[in-house]
């Protein structure tokens, strides 16, 4: 995608230090600052947690990984039935959804009763035992062909026995990368990260 001006970047929306009412201010000027000193017009986002806290928070257009596959007729479309877990952002409203929807013509919305993979909203630190219930839950639902869009909770339902998650991003664009079930390592090895780093 470089050719066509696309970088690909790794860094935290704030949302985790927001919810745990820590000083989000520094954050915000960092991303801004960042995103000013790379001349980054618009920002791609493949997570809908990111996408849904920052749409309003940052000096820069905001549009879903989904928006650009199709931008780039890279979207393939998904013709099995599909049951679709929504990420935490996106259970009532699902503006992230739409963007892919007619691409996923089978899909079905099987997990209302299950309101979050278990590592949502601090769940994990502030109510383990509830939190530890998500996927347990959606394990036994025993579907097949269970998608999300939130690596987060692919990786965590992967991670705890549900076998056949798929992130749609994954699918939709013909990579059909297995989920990372390491979000605990992912999350240590930011633990010394300098926001100064260029």
């Amino acid at each position: 995608l470089e050719p066509l001006g696309v970088d690909f970047s790794i860094d935290c929306c704030g949302k985790p230090l927001f919810e745990a009412n820590t000083n989000f201010d520094k954050t915000k000027a960092h991303l801004n600052e960042l995103f000013a000193a790379k001349g980054v017009e618009t920002l791609i986002l493949a997570c809908p947690n990111c996408y849904h806290f920052l749409k309003d928070k940052v000096d820069v257009k905001i549009k879903t990984i989904y928006e650009k596959f199709e931008e780039l007729g890279l979207n393939h479309e998904i013709t099995e039935e599909a049951h679709i877990f929504y990420p935490c952002p996106e259970r009532i409203h699902k503006p992230i959804f739409e963007t892919f929807k007619k691409y996923v013509p089978n899909f079905k919305d099987s997990f209302k009763d299950v309101n979050c993979c278990g590592l949502g909203g601090l769940a994990r630190s502030s109510e383990p035992q509830i939190a530890a219930g998500y996927p347990q839950a959606v394990k036994d639902k025993n579907l097949p062909n269970l998608y999300t869009y939130c690596a987060t909770c692919c990786g965590n339902f992967a991670k705890n026995g549900v076998q056949n998650i798929k992130h749609i991003a994954t699918v939709m664009s013909g990579v059909n990368e297995a989920p990372n079930t390491a979000y605990l390592k992912n999350v240590l090895s930011l633990k010394f990260y300098k926001r100064n780093r260029k």
